[in-house]
């Protein structure tokens, strides 16, 4: 699975430090909100392609 994933595994990670790094007592920048929100798309549609890539994967065996 990890070596499957690696790429989205890291993905993730990165928009998890990503999501951590928004400086909440001042998310009235433009900036830092869409920031915030792509971030947590990209974290939504990493989870969903590990999903339906190990579903792929399992169907096959």
């Amino acid at each position: 699975m990890i070596k499957r994933n690696l790429a989205s595994i890291l993905i993730i990670i990165s928009s998890i430090i990503s999501v951590l790094n928004v400086d909440y007592s001042n998310i009235s920048e433009p900036k830092q909100y869409w920031s915030l929100i792509i971030s947590s798309f990209i974290i939504l549609a990493s989870v969903i392609l590990i999903f339906s890539t190990e579903s792929k994967f399992k169907n096959k065996i």
